[in-house]
């Protein structure tokens, strides 16, 4: 019986097939020029580190998430709460830096994971997620993931060159058999 009862292995798994991990992961607000009277903030947390500084997300600019597994929250504050001296430049960006400023940030759901894999044919890109502000107010902020595009091309374009492949080798070996 002591061999069902040991102890549990956390390790960091390889991919699935046809995935990769080596791409960039960035988040982007679209909506947030509807929004003057704030100023929204996004802090990076990783289960193996101290949550990181809440940096200010600019508009229509993409904030890059790394990490050992990042999960992002943001957070909004009234602009009128905040004055230039709450504010500090730094490698990251525009940070907060007044932590009792912090305390009064809104709260923003859902967190913002950064997803595992992608199909390898993003291997080494870039990959935009896109959310929008759907309500802010006093009492929270409601983030919602903009669809993304799937272009019908792109899954016709794969099949459709195998098959012009496939017909031109059964059309080639048709031929060598009619020359022979």
């Amino acid at each position: 019986m002591s061999f069902l009862r040991q102890p549990l292995i956390l390790a960091d798994v390889a991919p699935n097939v046809g995935y990769t991990r080596n791409f960039e992961y960035c988040i982007k607000i679209t909506n947030l020029n509807k929004y003057p009277n704030y100023l929204l903030f996004a802090q990076i947390r990783s289960p193996t580190s101290k949550p990181g500084a809440y940096v200010q997300i600019q508009a229509d600019r993409c904030l890059l998430v790394d990490g050992y597994r990042p999960s992002v929250s943001i957070a909004a504050i009234a602009k009128s709460s905040v004055k230039k001296s709450d504010l500090a430049k730094n490698d990251l960006g525009t940070i907060l830096k007044n932590n009792k400023l912090q305390k009064s940030l809104i709260a923003g759901t859902p967190s913002i994971d950064r997803p595992f894999s992608v199909p390898i044919i993003n291997n080494g890109k870039k990959i935009e997620a896109s959310f929008e502000i759907q309500s802010l107010d006093r009492q929270g902020l409601k983030l919602v993931r903009v669809p993304e595009s799937t272009q019908i091309l792109n899954l016709l374009l794969f099949p459709t060159i195998g098959i012009a492949i496939l017909g031109w080798i059964v059309w080639k070996r048709q031929h060598k058999a009619v020359n022979r």
